[in-house]
């Protein structure tokens, strides 16, 4: 049988947007049911839509311009980690994704060319981790893409405090710390180069920092009290980044990082 449509002029002009399968909006729903009728005389099936999908279809079509195609091949790498030939095709993309931004010029495989995937595990290597300026660790890989990144970007070069995982602070060492028995004992402590701690998380932060930066081994001389020479060094609080090394009785280094 032969599908008769109704003339579209019987549809009054209120508007109540509705988007279709196709992409396309109509006025209302008596004008998409008159699309719908013509569809359908073509054996064609039209349906109702989301609207999103009018609205990406609107976005597309606004934000296409036409890029030479012998335009100089000049990289974007975008924060979607996209590679764009050229600014005309990153500003399309641009204009359709509004967050979209330029990570920095060139290819992004420059600086994501390592696979920093893989899952972190707690037995894993202390080597293959690097401790920032900032106090957080990072996975080399990862640390490595952030400084060619950010030297691209800025043009400066960001560096390591030290290399493996960070130390922990005074206010993390216990929770930190393996033996946490040990830690009971809140008095003063002494290392193997006479220094005095007011704590035990105190000599446990900086003999991390100490053998990571400096590369010094420390060990207890004495676990309960302090240093009994009176050319002790006394330390009540460290500072973060400070490594206090012991030459020699009378010689005392401060070490900043």
């Amino acid at each position: 049988d032969e599908i008769v449509c109704l003339k579209p002029r019987i549809c009054n002009n209120i508007r109540q947007p509705i988007c279709d399968s196709n992409g396309h909006w109509h006025r209302n729903q008596c004008t998409f049911l008159h699309a719908q009728c013509i569809a359908a005389q073509r054996g064609q099936t039209l349906s109702l839509a989301d609207e999103k999908w009018c609205s990406i279809n609107d976005a597309s079509r606004h934000c296409y311009r036409q890029c030479s195609a012998n335009l100089t091949y000049e990289p974007i790498c975008a924060t979607t980690f996209v590679t764009y030939p050229n600014r005309c095709l990153f500003l399309n993309a641009k204009c359709r994704d509004k967050q979209l931004e330029q990570l920095y010029s060139g290819e992004c495989r420059n600086c994501l060319a390592l696979n920093c995937n893989e899952t972190t595990g707690m037995n894993e290597l202390d080597s293959n981790f690097v401790c920032d300026q900032a106090g957080n660790t990072k996975r080399k890989c990862e640390f490595e893409m952030l400084r060619c990144i950010y030297e691209r970007k800025f043009g400066y070069n960001i560096t390591a405090a030290y290399m493996g995982r960070c130390c922990p602070t005074e206010d993390t060492c216990e929770q930190s710390f393996d033996d946490k028995k040990q830690l009971k004992f809140e008095g003063p402590v002494c290392d193997s180069h006479n220094v005095t701690y007011s704590s035990r998380c105190l000599f446990e932060v900086h003999k991390c920092r100490a053998e990571k930066i400096a590369h010094l081994k420390l060990t207890l001389l004495n676990e309960n009290g302090s240093c009994s020479a009176t050319s002790a060094v006394n330390i009540e609080k460290l500072p973060q980044g400070i490594v206090v090394i012991i030459i020699n009785i009378s010689a005392i280094y401060l070490c900043y990082h």
